[in-house]
């Protein structure tokens, strides 16, 4: 993503931030050990070995287990991270520095976008990150310096952010978590997971004294978005593009199809999208193929975990899925 200043309304500071690109990655062993040998037993890799008395997977960053991300004292650095890992979403803090301090996060952008939020300005103070898969995220990181003249600080997993509910009690919150974390301390040695919570993803040594950040404070700035953004699609009333006398697309998706149709090639579409117009697709899923669990409108309920339905369900079915 390159940036306009002027044409995207910038402040000097952040055109002026030394920036790093962070991509990760999952290793997941058991699909490697899939990957060398078919279910006969016969292997065509016979360098990589997998040993499964281990950690079930690993990640990476950039391609390098554990790197270092060194900072100097007093600067603030630009992160832009992106998640390439396919089969979940991720979220992850920095723990304090070995001196005790802690490190200042100020997301900047999501997905390309700038923020503006509620208040209309970017950036936003935030305790940690939280990725999607092919989700990206820019932040802006400032992590002081210690006496010694080096702190270090580290990237852990944070496994319990998606599972506390603002609109419970503090109470309530910490008993749910205090029982979820048995829980799930239980299954990782049962099935021997690591733990999220304590997998180390990056380290950021800062280099020098404790000294103030440079600028010392990120002023506030309002984006100037694409008029494409700017539209307020949730109170929008104009007219929508038509698909065969009709305001919306009819999606159906398959296991490898989308409207019973296969991909072909780059130049045998579906359909045809008119630029600055505004179109409204409604997606179903095919009979037969995997779904999640959509949440119900029931306003009384006495399941304490309604607040993440997607992770359970009542017919049984492991996940959260069912099939239709």
């Amino acid at each position: 993503m390159e940036e306009d200043q002027e044409q995207e309304g910038l402040p000097d500071w952040l055109v002026n931030m030394n920036q790093l690109v962070l991509a990760i990655h999952e290793v997941k062993l058991t699909f490697l050990s899939e990957y060398m040998c078919n279910a006969t037993g016969t292997c065509w890799d016979n360098v990589v070995k997998v040993d499964s008395t281990g950690p079930d997977s690993f990640y990476l960053v950039n391609g390098k287990y554990q790197p270092t991300i060194c900072m100097n004292s007093g600067e603030w650095l630009r992160l832009r991270f992106i998640s390439v890992i396919m089969t979940r979403e991720i979220s992850f803090n920095v723990t304090k520095g070995t001196s005790g301090d802690k490190c200042t996060l100020q997301l900047l952008a999501k997905d390309g976008i700038w923020l503006n939020g509620k208040s209309g300005t970017s950036p936003r103070t935030v305790g940690g990150i939280y990725l999607p898969s092919a989700g990206r995220a820019d932040v802006a990181f400032y992590c002081p310096g210690a006496k010694s003249g080096k702190n270090t600080y580290q990237f852990h997993f944070h496994f319990f952010f998606f599972f506390v509910s603002p609109q419970k009690s503090f109470l309530f919150n910490l008993r749910f978590i205090f029982y979820l974390y048995y829980l799930t301390l239980f299954f990782f040695r049962l099935f021997r997971i690591r733990d999220p919570a304590n997998t180390v993803v990056a380290t950021i040594v800062v280099s020098g004294t404790p000294t103030q950040p440079n600028p010392a404070t990120l002023t506030p700035f309002r984006a100037i978005r694409p008029s494409y953004i700017r539209t307020d699609l949730l109170n929008y009333t104009g007219s929508f593009q038509q698909y065969n006398g009709l305001n919306y697309w009819n999606i159906a998706v398959g296991f490898n199809s989308i409207n019973s149709i296969s991909f072909v090639n780059e130049t045998d579409y579906l359909a045809t999208i008119s630029v600055d117009t505004v179109n409204e697709w409604v997606i179903t899923n095919v009979p037969g193929t995997l779904r999640q669990k959509t949440k119900t409108k029931k306003k009384k309920s006495t399941n304490i975990f309604k607040n993440c339905a997607f992770f359970f369900s009542k017919k049984k079915k492991k996940y959260g899925y069912t099939y239709k």
